[in-house]
């Protein structure tokens, strides 16, 4: 129930010392006691290695030795051993087998290589384990609780497969979780025999058919032979010497379930070399129609729903062996739009000499082409397919002579002047006007100056607002296409144009926008992703321009989530049609992410294209208005974006959080968006209000922030929820359609979240931790520190931040008169006492004791020295034989001080009514909260513990120590008793005396509940919160 004891065990600092030992000697061994003659010895041999395993490697290369399973097997051998362990082999047969060996060579070898291989299996290959956090106890309780448990039919064509590399493969299936499967293996004619005599044994196994064609037909064709015999609902395609991991089909199944539509599905996926070890992640965006046009991007694992294969895509086609999967997904995908990405790398794609992922296969690039060529043909599309060194492009064929509007907002002479002048010097396409929308003073000046062609001057003179200057420009143009381009953006290839606006003519593109780099011809935009730091950021920002790093996606068409301002190509049916921008909300900052997110709202995509390519001097064109707008004014466009599109802010579809973690690298540091997908911009309009919490686990400082927000939304505010670290409460903040950010710079004074935090209304601290965000944002915003700790704030009392922190605070709250004293000692300022509440039920469970029933005493707390578990214990000790046997004890909650619990183990030994129940959900909690006669808290220190309110809530008698808030709520006898902390004789006695009489426990729990409704609703708490937070501040 609280916070995860983060510390290193004793036994991963062992490890890394040693590995830290390990490094030291091979340096000394290497570098510093090497004599000069002795490293160029090793250098020389070196080489020596290298050039015979070249050698040895253009050998196994040439088809006829790599189709001698043997041969292959034995020259690897040689390339791999030195020459002294070579001579020993050949001794060892011959000494061996003698004459023997001469006259059955190819057995042995076959027997030796056969058991060497099953050596390296057994040494060097595990099957793959799942990189999920999920266990595998979990896995099988999911998959026996799903509704629907298709038959999932791997299809493997096999052509000459190595064995060990086959049978791992077949294992990798084997391996599942989810075991409703089977396997259709079908040998395309092998010439290997070792391959072939796998197969046999292979067929014998449970749930795998083999079928043996007479003659090599291809892959596609021994590919189709396997689809004729499926059983499975569902089919998997996977090649003969890769692996799946052992989840890998119970996160399909889940998939499917999630999504019982789904006719395809795709995994992310990685790059696996003989030793096991992972490499070339590709994690993947969910669907994504122009990156398909460039690559086979799918890939593996990909999944088909066999009843709409067969009925509406069709078998695999041979005239595009070796891009076979490619024809399909292209002809599968325009028959459905049910396509499911599960983001998790769920198979290993095998790295050997001559396989596709080395790319030793350049006639698979011919097929590739070829099957794109048929699509476009398919689709009637105009277009021609170019075969690029870094990826396929479709080019378009534009409609005739399309009129292109471009629209530049602008007050800046020296801008305007430079950017017609580039436009005019730089671009190919005829068809254009350029749209100057700026003051009329700028417009006198350039009309008595010069003329330039095309270009046509719009006056715009009401006070800055970029949106509105747009929209305005966009009602004065005669184009089709409009084109929103920045004063400070330069043409680098003269076909921009062109190229901008080919996608617009794809069905579905809404909206595209070009290549935008620097000066030093690094990359600006290459496309825009959400649920980044700042809420928005670039993708592979300060790539070079031409890089190929990730799979070449600079250079790759692309659907993504945000479009550049900068540079944004539309139909101006459309831009119309969604309402253009927004100049109301977004004046300025995030006006082409709204935009964006509107396009893909009414079913458009958005693409970037990296075949126009400009330059992009960046904030030139602010730079005037910047100059105006010294004095700090709140910017609500953040606000705005979490308000209107909370679910767009989080998630990302082109962008993944996968991708995200591994990718973007202009602030690494983990961040996290869940955005509410309920529009709050009608609804919550009465104040925008941060709550910064220490934590998300479920312990009670944070599940009282949880009864704040809940009080903000009812109450027509809009709350935000900011915390360093990530737990179960987020999914409780989901529930109520509360924005949560995880932010693990928040506590760090880190200029991105003051950035953020300064257009909020009020700030809401929760707990002492959070005075990093107190000290740093009080001077800006309105911000009230709620400190729900006691004699904790002295272990601070050295930290001088901390302490000005407390000084200089203007608003704080606290839960108890036990707190305030606490507080006093570090300042002056009026402290707000309001108690820690909870949600209501109905249908009390007061404690009634039942003739022969055990009396349940609980203690609900992390398991520390503070909560008091050894004080209880020691208490129980002192109750006589008779009255124990009545009680049972339980103790709930989180190991937070390991040794401290083993302290515990002796006291409870050999007393069968103690019972540790560990960690529980707030859920469970409460249902052992129901079972409960008495709830006694033995803290040591505890200003108003929620399990307490709770408990009165639920109609229990409580006994508390006088270093818990609590106390002060407490009438002895009649609805609980209080027991000096440092008398355990005390509390023996009064637990004693609760125990003995049923009647008594029922009625402290009767008065309970009396206390509860008094002073402790949620409806009391809402009110003090709201009229101290409106009125009082």
């Amino acid at each position: 129930m609280n916070k995860t004891n983060s510390e290193t065990s004793p036994a991963d600092s062992q490890k890394e010392m040693n590995r830290l030992r390990e490094e030291l000697s091979w340096y000394k061994a290497t570098y510093e006691n090497r004599s000069i003659p002795g490293v160029m010895a090793t250098i020389t041999s070196n080489k020596i290695r290298n050039k015979k395993k070249a050698f040895f490697n253009a050998l196994l290369r040439k088809k006829k030795i790599k189709e001698k399973y043997v041969l292959s097997g034995v020259l690897e051998y040689v390339r791999d051993k030195k020459s002294k362990s070579v001579f020993k082999s050949l001794t060892g047969l011959i000494s061996q087998y003698h004459f023997r060996l001469f006259f059955n060579l190819r057995s042995i070898l076959l027997y030796k290589l056969t058991s060497r291989y099953k050596r390296m299996h057994n040494l060097l290959y595990q099957v793959p384990q799942t990189a999920n956090s999920i266990s595998r106890d979990q896995i099988i309780k999911d998959i026996d609780a799903f509704n629907y448990k298709p038959l999932i039919s791997f299809i493997m064509p096999v052509y000459n497969t190595r064995p060990d590399l086959l049978e791992i493969a077949v294992k990798s299936i084997e391996a599942q979780y989810y075991d409703h499967w089977e396997l259709i293996a079908v040998d395309d004619c092998s010439s290997n025999k070792a391959t072939i005599d796998l197969l046999k044994i292979l067929s014998s196994r449970r749930k795998i058919k083999t079928v043996f064609l007479k003659q090599n037909s291809g892959i596609s064709e021994s590919s189709n032979e396997a689809l004729k015999r499926v059983s499975g609902e569902f089919i998997a395609l996977m090649d003969h010497d890769d692996e799946v991991t052992p989840d890998a089909l119970y996160w399909i199944v889940k998939a499917i379930n999630d999504h019982p539509r789904a006719d395809i599905l795709y995994t992310d996926e990685c790059k696996v070399d003989e030793r096991g070890n992972l490499s070339d992640f590709f994690l993947k965006p969910d669907w994504s129609p122009e990156l398909l046009f460039n690559m086979m991007y799918v890939g593996h694992l990909t999944v088909y729903r066999s009843s709409f294969l067969f009925t509406k895509v069709g078998y695999f086609r041979k005239e595009y062996d070796f891009s076979q999967d490619y024809d399909l997904i292209l002809r599968a995908t325009e028959k459905t739009t049910e396509i499911v990405h599960i983001q998790k790398v769920l198979y290993h794609w095998r790295l050997t000499d001559g396989s596709a992922s080395q790319g030793d296969k350049p006639y698979a690039r011919k097929t590739n082409l070829a099957a794109l060529e048929d699509a476009m043909k398919r689709r009637n599309v105009k277009a021609s397919v170019i075969e690029l060194p870094t990826a396929n492009r479709v080019k378009l064929a534009l409609p005739e002579n399309p009129m292109v509007s471009l629209i530049i907002p602008t007050d800046s002479y020296e801008n305007l002047i430079v950017s017609v002048k580039s436009i005019h010097n730089n671009t190919s396409f005829n068809n254009y006007e350029i749209v100057a929308v700026t003051n009329s003073s700028l417009i006198r000046r350039l009309n008595n100056e010069t003329k330039y062609d095309k270009l046509k001057l719009v006056a715009y003179d009401k006070p800055y607002n970029f949106s509105d200057k747009c929209n305005w420009g966009a009602s004065h143009c005669s184009g089709d296409v409009l084109i929103f381009y920045n004063d400070d953006v330069r043409p680098i290839t003269k076909d921009w144009i062109e190229n901008t606006i080919e996608y617009l003519y794809i069905d579905g593109v809404g909206g595209v926008s070009p290549k935008l780099v620097y000066e030093d011809d690094s990359v600006q935009y290459a496309g825009m992703a959400t649920g980044v730091r700042n809420l928005t950021g670039t993708t592979f920002h300060t790539y070079h321009m031409d890089s190929n790093a990730y799979l070449n996606f600079v250079q790759s068409v692309r659907n993504v989530t945000i479009l550049s301002g900068a540079c944004l190509a539309i139909k101006k049916t459309l831009f119309f049609e969604v309402g253009g921008f927004d100049a109301i909300n977004t004046p300025s900052a995030h006006s082409d992410v709204d935009l964006s997110f509107k396009i893909i709202q009414k079913g458009y995509r958005c693409v970037y294209t990296p075949h126009a390519t400009m330059r992009h001097i960046g904030h030139l064109s602010l730079s005037v208005h910047e100059k105006k707008e010294i004095k700090f004014k709140k910017d609500l466009a953040d606000i705005y974006l979490l308000k209107k599109w909370g679910s767009y802010i989080g998630n990302d579809p082109y962008f993944t959080e996968p991708m995200r973690n591994m990718l973007y690298h202009d602030s690494p540091e983990y961040y996290k968006v869940v955005g509410s997908g309920v529009d709050r911009t009608t609804s919550q309009s009465k104040g925008n209000v941060l709550l910064i919490s220490h934590d998300l686990s479920l312990s009670g400082a944070p599940l009282v922030l949880v009864d704040i927000a809940k009080v903000l939304l009812n109450s027509g505010y809009f709350p935000v929820v900011c915390s360093p670290s990530d737990g179960p409460l987020r999914e409780t903040y989901e529930e109520l359609g509360v924005t949560v950010i995880i932010d693990v710079l928040v506590l760090r004074q880190h200029p991105s979240f003051e950035r953020f935090a300064r257009n909020f209304d009020l700030l809401i601290c929760n707990t002492i931790v959070t005075w990093p965000v107190v000290l740093q944002m009080q001077a800006t915003v309105k911000t009230v520190w709620w400190i729900q700790e006691a004699k904790v704030i002295d272990l601070f009392a050295n930290n001088a931040e901390m302490v000005q922190a407390l000084r200089t605070a203007k608003n704080i709250i606290t839960v108890s008169d036990y707190s305030i004293e606490h507080i006093r000692k570090y300042t002056g300022t009026p402290v707000k006492k309001i108690y820690n509440s909870c949600s209501d039920i109905d249908g009390i469970p007061f404690s009634k004791v039942l003739e022969g029933e055990k009396i349940v005493i609980s203690l609900i707390g992390s398991i520390e020295s503070r909560k008091g578990q050894d004080i209880i214990l020691e208490a129980l000790n002192n109750i006589s034989t008779g009255l124990l046997s009545k009680i049972e004890l339980r103790l709930i909650g989180r190991i937070l001080d390991y040794e401290y619990y083993k302290s515990l183990q002796p006291k409870a030994a050999d007393k069968p009514w103690v019972k540790f129940l560990g960690e529980m959900d707030h859920n469970e909690c409460l249902k052992q909260l129901e079972t409960t006669h008495i709830l006694v808290n033995a803290s040591r220190d505890d200003p108003f513990p929620v399990t307490l309110v709770e408990a009165f809530c639920y109609g229990k008698a409580c006994i508390v120590s006088n270093r818990s808030g609590f106390a002060e709520v407490i009438t002895e006898g009649v609805n609980g008793y209080v027991f000096n902390i440092d008398d355990v004789a005390d509390l023996s006695g009064k637990i004693a005396l609760t125990v003995s009489s049923g009647t008594r426990i029922e009625q402290m729990g009767i008065a309970a509940r009396k206390t509860f409704e008094k002073f402790l609703r949620p409806e009391t708490f809402s009110d003090r919160l709201l009229h101290y937070i409106e009125n009082e501040i």
